[in-house]
């Protein structure tokens, strides 16, 4: 639900509270990989690269084979300028 939530605010165009539900969910469950994806992605949407990069390396521990998530910390290196990574 928190998720869900989080979705509709970012769609909305609030990110800071989506980011809030994202963290309910992820305080219910660490490991709660599309509530982990999710706030990645909106912290990228607001330049905060590096508590992105964070949170794709702890997804990429959970599913290390996960294209998206991959790919998403592949595109959030380039924007640190960290492309040799």
């Amino acid at each position: 639900a928190h998720v869900s939530r989080g979705l509709t605010k970012f769609l909305l165009g609030s990110a800071e509270s989506a980011l809030i539900c994202y963290n309910e969910a992820i305080r219910r469950d660490r490991k709660h990989c599309m509530a982990l994806f999710h706030k990645a992605r909106t912290l990228y949407s607001l330049d905060r690269f590096e508590e992105s990069l964070k949170i794709y390396d702890k997804l990429e521990e959970i599913i290390p084979t996960d294209y998206e998530v991959l790919n998403s910390k592949g595109v959030t290196l380039c924007a640190l300028q960290r492309q040799e990574e």
